[in-house]
């Protein structure tokens, strides 16, 4: 009975580390796709304003460079979305979840002492169909939930630290593409307003020095007349 209750509770422990492993997978993927759709929608707009800042004080090479690599992550983000398939991969690790979510409710409901050989197979083959179904998780969500759990043994935390770094390091590293795909685009923008404040401020320079010609003009000319009318009366009272 011992053995038969081991065994039951190591399946239950595998259906369940297998469940959290596709819930993070699941998560994963849906983060990946609504990046990689705004990365493509800014790097799409980024293309768009290039043109407008032709007239600025920017040299035209650099204007072609950036439209080049703008114009090549937007080719490989949409074929990165179109072959990767985010959305349809995050909603099959979800419903593979939700399966193995329903087999650890129904082995959990048993009593572990009564559970016979054909339930253990049952349930063991119930399992692996499902395993069999959908796509494997990365190791990366593997590790996660490795890591979910602080070990009690200090000789366990070793392997426990090495772990976490490989969970968060590989995440860090999947999502470093978008990082440096958004920050091209921020330089970008950043160029574009700070052209925009320089033509901005030489034209109220402009603006100013024609103003102060006109004044200066008017002022003038205004010089001028007042000196014509006093000249008939200087004359009349010699």
């Amino acid at each position: 009975m011992s053995e038969s209750k081991n065994r039951i509770e190591e399946l239950i422990s595998r259906v369940k580390d297998a469940r959290q492993a596709h819930h993070n997978a699941s998560e994963r993927l849906a983060r990946h796709q609504r990046l990689a759709t705004w990365t493509l929608v800014l790097l799409a707009f980024s293309l768009v304003i290039i043109p407008l800042m032709q007239p600025l004080d920017v040299r035209i090479e650099y204007l072609h460079v950036a439209e080049v690599v703008l114009a090549t992550l937007v080719i490989v983000y949409a074929v990165l979305m179109s072959q990767e398939k985010f959305g349809s991969q995050a909603n099959a690790m979800r419903h593979a979840s939700i399966d193995l979510e329903r087999l650890a409710r129904k082995m959990t409901a048993r009593d572990p002492l009564r559970v016979t050989e054909a339930d253990y197979a049952r349930f063991a083959e119930e399992f692996f169909d499902i395993l069999e179904l959908y796509d494997n998780p990365e190791t990366v969500d593997r590790l996660f939930v490795r890591i979910e759990n602080k070990p009690r043994v200090l000789a366990d935390w070793p392997g426990y630290l090495y772990a976490a770094v490989r969970a968060y390091l590989g995440s860090a590293c999947s999502h470093l593409h978008y990082v440096v795909s958004m920050a091209f685009v921020a330089f970008i923008f950043a160029t574009l307003l700070m052209g925009l404040h320089k033509k901005t401020d030489a034209t109220s320079l402009d603006l100013r020095s024609a103003w102060s010609l006109i004044r200066n003009s008017l002022g003038g000319s205004d010089a001028c007349c007042t000196g014509k009318e006093k000249e008939p009366g200087a004359t009349g009272r010699k």
